[in-house]
């Protein structure tokens, strides 16, 4: 397993404002460096204000089907290996290694089931949050000035009709 740090520097300055660190094998992708929030970011450095292109706001853009999710596929083929691993071992090889990993599966499982509805509860408070800010004007204008889209009902009624382009 290797470990990556992309810094992410300001399109005018080009200092560094931010630094994240991703855990993986091979090249991160653009699916792992997706969050939610406000992508207006300002830099440190020079006060520049610019779209940090990995941040997406809920109100516009929606929820991806992949964080909809209860369970990631990958959780539950691990789970049910280890379950099956588990149960081989205790019905042919090694009792106490079988049971071990039998364990281990019905945890990775049970961690799924609870970490769902806190999921569920963290992406409802930031869709209420982008919500709350999408109904700000001055907000509104600024995601507009860095060339984010925003849809005609965000917008002042006197500038729909370029339908959220600039």
């Amino acid at each position: 397993m290797s470990t990556t740090i992309i810094s992410k520097t300001c399109p005018k300055c080009g200092k560094v404002y931010d630094k994240k660190t991703y855990s993986g094998h091979g090249k991160v992708k653009d699916s792992d460096r997706y969050e939610y929030g406000s992508p207006i970011k300002k830099c440190p450095s020079c006060g520049h204000l610019f779209a940090d292109r990995d941040f997406h706001e809920i109100a516009i853009e929606g929820i991806r089907k992949q964080d909809e999710k209860t369970f990631k596929t990958s959780d539950i083929v691990m789970a049910l290996a280890l379950i099956g691993a588990g149960l081989a071992c205790v019905f042919g090889l090694d009792y106490a290694a079988g049971w071990f990993f039998a364990g281990l599966g019905v945890l990775i499982f049970v961690a799924g089931l609870v970490e769902a509805p806190i999921k569920r509860k963290r992406l409802e408070i930031e869709k209420a949050a982008s919500e709350a800010r999408m109904q700000n004007p001055s907000y509104v204008a600024a995601l507009r000035a860095i060339g984010v889209y925003v849809p005609a009902k965000y917008l002042p009624k006197d500038s729909v009709s370029d339908a959220g382009h600039q």
